[in-house]
């Protein structure tokens, strides 16, 4: 959705016109796993109140939870499975794109 509408927006629920849009701040996740994404398309309705996302917005927002939540489980994994096996003398050695997918059990 652009942030000017040249059109009149109906509500989905009410079927009313003069529905508006609004960017507003969705927080998902507590504290190390919190995402924030701004700037969310919200439709809200001054005549029934409500307020809703439309199928796109909540399949882009899916798709954004779900990058996140993967790469906070890569990093978990990391911490927790892999660098308590790296020896001492060899933490902070730069490892080739083959070396680390080996560690991450991707070779072929």
């Amino acid at each position: 959705m652009t942030q000017s509408q040249e059109f009149p927006i109906i509500c989905d629920i009410c079927v009313k016109e003069g529905a508006q849009l609004r960017y507003v701040s969705r927080s998902y996740g507590e504290e190390d796993n919190l995402l924030v994404i701004e700037n969310v398309p919200v439709i809200s309705c001054p005549h029934c109140g409500q307020e809703y996302l439309t199928a796109e917005t909540l399949d882009e927002i899916e798709r954004c939870k779900a990058a996140h939540f993967r790469r906070l489980r890569l990093e978990n994994f990391l911490e927790e499975e892999v660098w308590p096996q790296i020896p001492d003398s060899q933490l902070g050695i730069r490892l080739s794109t083959a070396e680390e997918e080996e560690i991450l059990g991707f070779e072929e």
